[in-house]
């Protein structure tokens, strides 16, 4: 089974049930969207490698960046939100 073949394109009626139970997190058609604060570099940083290591995992991989304490969360794949299948 390749990559495409275990990731589902989620129907706007899916999103609208996630983003109803994660209200912390912004979302749209196309990705999911949160911000995180954290008190330093080296705990922004932890955050990071910790779901580094499960995005690998999952093959399932964030758009993110970081910047000193802070950190966005972008998740999306090909445009569309995916899960797993």
């Amino acid at each position: 089974m390749g990559q495409w073949d275990r990731l589902h394109v989620l129907e706007p009626e899916q999103i609208k049930v996630y983003a109803e139970r994660t209200p912390e997190w912004e979302t749209n058609e196309d990705y999911l969207r949160r911000a995180f604060e954290f008190t330093n570099f080296v705990e922004a940083f932890s955050f990071m490698t910790k779901v580094a290591a499960i995005s690998e995992e999952l093959d399932h991989h964030p758009d993110w960046s970081n910047s000193w304490n802070k950190k966005r969360n972008y998740k999306g794949f090909t445009g569309k939100l995916t899960r797993r299948i």
